[in-house]
């Protein structure tokens, strides 16, 4: 906001052709190439009612990437974690998918890390807890069923296989 009577100023306007739910963004990769201004943001994610994911470049404003069929239904969270090298979404198809940033950035047709699919109805909240410095990481995830269920996730920040497993 800036000037004497305290207007908005718009720095870009990105038209879309469906209504966004969920924005998030997401903090340069140690290991980016953007990584030269940590301080700054590298992607910004959106959602939409029909489970789309789209991923824009922030420094751009290009969109890098739509993935189609990110989740059946509304996305209903979106949150970056373990200093920007994931992605989670939970969504109103009772599903909850844990995504590496790269690999929604990079790779044509991203696929997810692991999706949850514990709950009945929709997930309506997550919380991470996590230190990121030994890759445990806390997963807590709330839904319409009246569950709360805890997961403990081993997230590598190699391409090998991962582990999840339920608590």
């Amino acid at each position: 906001i800036s000037g004497d009577h305290k207007r908005e100023s718009v720095e870009q306007r990105i038209p879309l052709p469906e209504v966004v739910c969920c924005l998030e963004t997401v903090q340069n990769l140690q290991d980016s190439p953007q990584a030269a201004d940590l301080s700054l943001p590298w992607l910004l994610l959106a959602s939409t009612p029909s489970g789309k994911l789209y991923v824009w470049e922030m420094n751009s404003g290009f969109l890098l990437r739509v993935k189609q069929m990110a989740h059946y239904h509304s996305i209903t969270k979106i949150q970056s974690i373990c200093n920007g090298k994931y992605v989670v979404t939970s969504g109103e198809d009772s599903r909850v998918i844990i995504w590496q940033t790269t690999d929604l950035v990079c790779e044509e047709e991203p696929k997810p890390v692991c999706i949850l699919h514990d709950h009945t109805l929709s997930v309506t909240d997550f919380a991470v807890s996590s230190t990121c410095g030994d890759s445990n990481v806390r997963l807590f995830t709330a839904s319409q069923d009246a569950t709360l269920r805890c997961y403990s996730c081993l997230l590598y920040t190699s391409p090998s296989p991962r582990d999840m497993r339920r608590s």
